[in-house]
């Protein structure tokens, strides 16, 4: 039936090898905080769990804040996830660091892995294994302080049936089963679903049950006259129909018999070790010495006095901080302040006669110093006077730890000085300023003007030798003038590395100022560099005719670019139809930016015709992009419409017109009809900023995108892991991206590769291209012939394309590929776990695009048709698409 969870100890009768216990001797009832509680969960990475790994790791979140609660308070954490061959597991953490839990419980199922089911008949009994011997460590450092209790939750996401071994070993520590005689107890939580949205349910339901378990178990200690045997002890609850229960009592190892009197008295000077005492924090703490029963700061224990983290015997980390006058002294941690064998630093020690460390100086018993040894009163004593070993002069007595010497001073070496002015004995006794010339305010100074050099004072302001600062030498026909070696002749300065002196209003080498040249075509004309020609600047570290020159028309760095040419100081277009506007020569008649004129651009989503803004269709096909969860479409008004997975916002399209559009992980890039890159969704390692500039074509991955610039080099940007956004130089047709690695078709038909090169990817065919698609390892082209190259990963037969036929377009995928014949037929070929490679086998179809787990293609009538993994909707079309 249901716990009982406010049972009193008379309620119950204690039998021992059948005689009662109670009359005459001790027996009491422990409180419920020496129970510590312990948690495994074990995640089976069934397929099922693989696709629902998302909502496994919330669940899991979850139920650790669930802990946090009342009725978990003060439990520990283990997570155990078997992903296959990639088990990963996260060790008992204390619920101090629930929040670290919670954190490293979701990073756990993140990441590239292949789930598959595991064998709970090994992992289950390996599990309590590991479990049961954490608690026998809690237990034996504690010395039997605290209760350990474990519980494993074994999360099985299939039809809901475990083997017969499996349930028979889970029914062997079923919850509220037999503890085993000096073995914590485990209880087993199965948690058989088919669904993990189911998985929070069954969490509410575990914590409920611990707590109940909690509240109906009780820890009874007493004391028998037959201790030291081994005895059977039944406990019956007096008025209820519930059987006994029987543990077996032995006690061998302790002496013989036992009164009500030592039991009362078992804890007297004792913090920790066994029930009647108490335990330790399992996390800061240790209880030592058997005999002593003390719980020691595990920092102590550890030597580990200095601040530094370090690692409990039980796995917690502890940082280590014992304090400002803590250090190790012979092996142990030692308080400076207050240590007799080691007072104000290792190895001082107290030994005048009953003599003691306060704050770290020996102290006497009467108040007095010790002072090598003997117990000396520093207010009065004139050999050791305010410290040990201050010697009063001649003739002057110690009052009140002071030789009164008079007007501010003090004695040092039994003489009264001024440590203010004293030049020998310069801010404290000892301290002689040699070499410097004044002792002022306790500190060795040089009269102003001077600086020490040499190892004495030396005026820097005049000194050849030391001009303005130490070593400073000036030359023959100059002098040190202030701190700086100055010419002797008006009008001249030291320059050179030999710092001759040179007329720098005339000097060609040294124009103005020192090393200022104005080198071949200029003069120096009252200190300034003049190019010698008319109509010349200096621009570009030359001399240039701004009337004439193509790139200084005008003025310096106004360049007429290579479709211009300058005459007269302006740049003129060599083509009379277009107009120079902003550095360049454009069509005003149909130019964005300059429609009509130079500096008029039209509104966003119109292009300029005929000199005048418009909207119109920009696309002559619809065209279709797939990411990993969401699908987007590029209409004919260059309007996108997306669907599918939108966390990231990555359906959520823009107010935008694109005349090219891709779809990456969680965002998309597209390039409007001002050939500029917009894009929108996730931005990780900013790889949906894009750069300025014009484009003719993008693409968008998971955390990096490339693009081919409208001059058909390639720009890349966002995260450079492997280099995969670092391209090639050179001039291309296309660039593709995925995962971890791009590819480009080179203007010559060729392909380039980078970024990791696992299944070999990054290797291309040799041949001649006119397309390709890159997808998650490996990557499919089009051949100017009409046939259909593949490479990189084939563990699904992704790479295996046909042999035959003249294709049109090709689609990469996750682990598949698609192609459309020229005959407007679609092949696909590769995994097909989730229908991405049931394509329709009627309809005549113009392009395609592979996701990673589906597939999108546009028929030539331009109508939108998806198949294959439909988890966020992404293969679902609008109506009307």
């Amino acid at each position: 039936g249901d716990p009982v969870t406010d049972l009193e100890i008379s309620e119950l009768e204690f039998l021992e090898d059948g005689e009662p216990v109670g009359e005459g001797e001790a027996l009491r009832q422990m409180p419920r905080d020496v129970f510590r509680h312990y948690v495994t969960v074990i995640v089976d990475g069934s397929p099922q769990a693989a696709e629902q790994g998302d909502v496994i790791s919330g669940a899991v979140q979850d139920f650790v804040q669930l802990l946090m609660g009342p009725d978990g308070s003060g439990a520990h954490m283990g997570l155990e996830v078997l992903l296959g061959s990639e088990d990963r597991a996260l060790r008992q953490l204390p619920i101090l660091g629930r929040e670290l839990v919670v954190q490293q419980a979701g990073s756990l199922f993140e990441g590239d892995h292949t789930w598959e089911a595991a064998d709970l008949d090994s992992a289950i009994p390996a599990s309590i294994s590991e479990l049961q011997a954490h608690l026998e460590q809690v237990h034996h450092r504690n010395q039997a302080g605290v209760v350990p209790v474990g519980h494993l939750i074994v999360i099985s996401i299939t039809d809901g049936e475990l083997s017969a071994q499996t349930e028979e070993f889970i029914d062997a520590h079923a919850v509220g089963g037999t503890t085993l005689p000096q073995k914590p107890a485990i209880n087993t939580w199965p948690v058989l679903i088919g669904d993990a949205d189911e998985l929070a349910g069954a969490f509410e339901e575990v914590v409920a049950g611990i707590a109940a378990h909690t509240q109906g178990s009780y820890v009874f200690a007493y004391c028998s006259e037959s201790r030291g045997g081994a005895a059977d002890l039944v406990v019956s609850h007096l008025g209820a129909d519930s059987p006994a229960v029987t543990f077996a009592i032995d006690a061998s190892e302790f002496e013989d018999g036992c009164s009500a009197e030592l039991f009362d008295s078992s804890c007297d000077d004792r913090q920790c070790g066994g029930l009647h005492c108490g335990g330790c924090s399992d996390s800061t703490e240790i209880c030592g010495d058997a005999d002593l029963g003390e719980c020691l700061d595990y920092c102590h224990y550890a030597v580990a006095c200095e601040g530094q983290l370090i690692e409990t015997d039980l796995g917690h980390e502890l940082e280590c901080d014992l304090g400002p006058d803590v250090t190790t002294c012979d092996d142990q941690c030692i308080d400076l302040a207050e240590d007799e064998d080691h007072c104000g630093q290792c190895g001082n020690a107290c030994t005048a006669p009953d003599s003691v460390c306060v704050n770290g100086t020996c102290r006497c018993p009467d108040g007095s110093y010790d002072c090598g040894g003997e117990c000396v009163n520093l207010l009065t004593d004139v050999d050791h006077c305010g410290a040990c070993g201050n010697v009063c002069p001649d003739g002057i007595s110690c009052e009140d730890a002071i030789c009164p010497c008079g007007g501010g001073q003090r004695a040092c070496d039994g003489v009264c000085v001024s440590t203010s002015t004293n030049i020998d004995h310069c801010g404290e006794c000892g301290n002689a300023c040699e070499g410097y010339d004044l002792c002022d305010g306790g500190t060795c100074l040089c009269e102003a003007g001077r600086d020490f050099c040499d190892d004495s004072c030396l005026d820097v302001l005049d000194n050849d030798e030391h001009c303005g600062e130490c070593d400073n030498a000036c030359d023959a026909d100059q002098f040190c003038d202030g701190g700086a070696c100055a010419c002797v002749d008006d009008g001249e300065k030291a320059c050179g590395d030999d710092g001759q002196c040179i007329d720098v209003m005339a000097n060609d080498d040294h124009c103005g100022d020192c090393g200022n040249a104005c080198g071949d075509g200029r003069s120096c004309v009252e200190g300034q560099c003049i190019c010698d020609g008319d109509d010349e600047l200096w621009c570009a570290q030359d001399c240039v005719d701004v009337m004439t020159s193509d790139d200084h028309c005008g003025d310096c760095d106004a360049s007429c670019g290579d479709d211009a040419s300058c005459s007269g100081g302006e740049c003129l277009c060599d083509e009379g139809t277009l107009d120079f506007c902003d550095g360049q020569c454009v069509d005003t008649s149909e130019n964005i930016e300059h429609c009509g004129d130079c500096g008029v651009p039209c509104p966003t989503g119109q292009v300029c015709t005929e000199g005048i803004c418009a909207v119109e269709n920009v696309n002559d096909d619809r065209q279709v992009t797939t990411g990993q969860h969401h699908t987007c479409m590029l209409d004919f008004d260059g309007t996108a419409i997306c669907w599918g997975r939108d966390d990231d916002n990555q359906a959520t399209t823009p107010w935008s017109t694109f005349v090219q559009l891709s779809a990456g992980e969680r965002y998309n890039c597209g390039v409007r009809p001002d050939a500029l890159v917009f894009c929108w969704g996730r931005n990780i390692s900013d790889s949906a900023v894009a750069p300025a500039g014009y484009f003719q074509q993008v693409s968008a991955g998971w955390n990096h995108t490339c693009g081919v610039r409208e001059n058909e080099e390639l720009h890349c940007w966002g995260s450079n892991q492997d280099d995969k956004a670092d391209p090639p130089s050179g001039e291309f047709l296309q660039v593709g991206v995925n995962y971890n690695h791009s590819c480009a078709v080179a203007t010559d038909g060729s392909i380039e590769c980078w970024g990791n090169d696992n299944f070999d990817k990054t290797d291309p065919p040799a041949g001649s291209f006119e397309k390709l698609s890159v997808g998650f390892h490996h990557n499919c082209a089009l051949a100017t012939d009409g046939s259909i190259e593949c490479w990189g990963n084939n563990s699904n037969g992704e790479t295996d394309a046909p042999t035959s036929g003249t294709f049109i377009d090709v689609g990469a995928g996750g682990n598949h590929s698609c192609a459309i014949e020229d005959d407007q037929s679609i092949h696909c070929w590769g995994n097909n776990d989730n229908g991405q490679t049931d394509a329709p086998t009627s309809g005549s179809f113009k392009s395609i695009s592979a996701g990673m787990y589906y597939t999108c293609a546009v028929d030539t009538s331009d109508d939108v048709h998806c198949w294959g993994a439909d988890d966020y909707g992404q293969s679902t079309v609008p109506d009307g698409l």
